[in-house]
């Protein structure tokens, strides 16, 4: 099971009014979770790093900041996994298997 959130892709379900009051309860419960300081990890990132994450598995966002007090640069490389996933099947039936090239990571 999986929730997909997206506030910029988001619409209201054709429910009746008793759900639809029952879907806004939840979905202001849901954000005021996503917003409470204790299920955030906060960093700031200098010049040249590098952050990676499962778009699928992780919620994440970004703070506002002030152009005036420096510039912004954000890059996004998407990639689906069925790519990484066959290479690491393939890899996995070279000469020495796992452990060689490729390991699972836990």
């Amino acid at each position: 099971k999986a929730i997909h959130f997206s506030p910029r892709l988001d619409f209201v379900p054709l429910f009746d009014r008793e759900q639809l009051e029952a879907y806004y309860r939840a979905r202001r419960l849901f954000d005021q979770r996503l917003r409470a300081p204790d299920y955030q990890i906060r960093f700031l990132l200098e010049s040249g790093d590098l952050v990676m994450f499962d778009n699928c598995r992780l919620l994440h966002g970004r703070t506002g900041f002030d152009p005036a007090e420096g510039l912004r640069h954000l890059q996004g490389c998407y990639i689906d996994m069925d790519g990484p996933r066959s290479l690491y099947r393939v890899l996995r039936r070279r000469p020495g298997g796992e452990s060689s090239d490729v390991r699972r990571s836990a």
